[in-house]
């Protein structure tokens, strides 16, 4: 009931940053320039085949590295307000659940890797981060509209997507997912 109270207080705020958001990142990005945006995203369930991923520090994430893992991938961008607020949250999930079988790959959309690694740097994130290719879009066939999440349970199937900004709560409540807090 609270969040439902806090979101029609913040509707009219969220209208207004979301239409000032969408403008202002127009003129970073055309729809056109992200391979499989706006295509009907993968449905609940759906076994997810992640491509191999090049990390900002130069490591290569492959299938095999998330085998047997709970995968959060989360699209973001430097310039959408709703991934500067969330992204914090998933940084503190990674440090308390990475131990236990968790992996968080930040997707940035952002066509120049400096604004991506300057937003990593300053924020101190240290949950793998790449950059958006043609291979994972095609994948994940992001929709429009930031952030969005991805969660792939341990069996490599779609578990949930998230569209919009996630509470700090909700975030939290992903680690779940992963199972019981390893002792």
């Amino acid at each position: 009931m609270r969040r439902f109270f806090c979101f029609l207080l913040a509707l009219p705020l969220l209208l207004v940053t979301g239409f000032a958001t969408g403008v202002a990142g127009a003129a970073d990005r055309a729809s056109s320039d992200v391979p499989g945006s706006g295509a009907a995203a993968p449905v609940v369930g759906e076994r997810i085949s992640i491509p191999a991923l090049k990390t900002l520090d130069g490591k290569t994430i492959t299938a095999a590295d998330l085998k047997g893992k709970v995968v959060i991938i989360e699209y973001w961008a430097s310039w959408c307000p709703f991934c500067q607020k969330q992204l914090p949250y998933f940084e503190k999930l990674h440090r308390a659940r990475a131990s236990d079988g968790l992996v968080i790959i930040g997707l940035n959309i952002e066509k120049e890797e400096a604004k991506a690694r300057t937003f990593v740097d300053t924020r101190k994130l240290t949950f793998p981060v790449v950059m958006t290719t043609p291979a994972i879009d095609q994948t994940l066939r992001r929709p429009r509209g930031l952030p969005v999440t991805y969660v792939i349970g341990r069996d490599g199937r779609l578990l949930r997507i998230e569209t919009g900004e996630m509470f700090e709560e909700d975030v939290a409540d992903l680690g779940d997912l992963v199972g019981p807090v390893k002792k």
